[in-house]
C-alpha cells in the first residue's frame, strides 16, 4: 500500500510547525516533540506519512555516533524538495 500522494498532504499549522522544526535543525523525534511541544503521536504520524509521501527522508545515525554520544542511535529526518517546494521554501 502506498501513501498519499505529495499534494494531498494537507500543510496545517501543525504540519507546518513540524517541517520548521525539521529545517531549523531538530532532525530527530524527540528533538521535534520537544521544539514543538507537540504529543509524540502527532509528530510520529506525520514523520510516517511525509516520509509516504516522499517529504522526508529518514536514516539511522551511524553507531559510531551514538556511541560516542553514549545513547541509542537516533533516526534523522531531513525535507525533501518536494516538500521544500510545497511548504514555499525555495530560498533553502
Amino acid at each position: 500500500m502506498s501513501g498519499p500522494a505529495p499534494s494531498k498532504i494537507r500543510i496545517t499549522g501543525s504540519a507546518r510547525m513540524v517541517a520548521e522544526a525539521i529545517r531549523d535543525g531538530h532532525t530527530w523525534g524527540l528533538a521535534i516533540i520537544k521544539q514543538t511541544g507537540m504529543h509524540q503521536a502527532v509528530v510520529y504520524s506525520t514523520l510516517r506519512r511525509w516520509r509516504e509521501a516522499g517529504w522526508v527522508t529518514c536514516e539511522n545515525e551511524t553507531m559510531e555516533a551514538a556511541a560516542a554520544a553514549n545513547r541509542p542511535p537516533r533516526r534523522v529526518y531531513e525535507l525533501t524538495s518536494t516538500a521544500i517546494d510545497a511548504l514555499g521554501w525555495h530560498d533553502l
